[in-house]
């Protein structure tokens, strides 16, 4: 499934908010990113080590954990 985002939904990230070389917005804080969307980040965005994604389009907000600086990521604890 690829990710999806909205103009919108990304204005709630910070009053500037950068895009990555896959056209994904971000909101940079020291090393990592914190991205938003809808979709599953797996093998779709690439991030820093340690990098934030929150899933918001599966009725509960998930929120997944970059483990590899690449595209692996990772649900963070034990969310519904």
């Amino acid at each position: 499934m690829a990710v999806t985002q909205t103009v919108a939904g990304n204005k709630g990230l910070a009053t500037v908010a950068l895009v990555d070389s896959d056209g994904y917005y971000y909101l940079q804080m020291g090393n990592w990113r914190w991205y938003t969307g809808s979709g599953d980040p797996n093998l779709v965005i690439t991030a820093p080590l340690g990098s934030l994604y929150t899933r918001v389009d599966t009725g509960a907000v998930k929120l997944y954990i970059n483990t590899d600086a690449s595209t692996t990521w990772t649900v963070v604890g034990a969310q519904s």
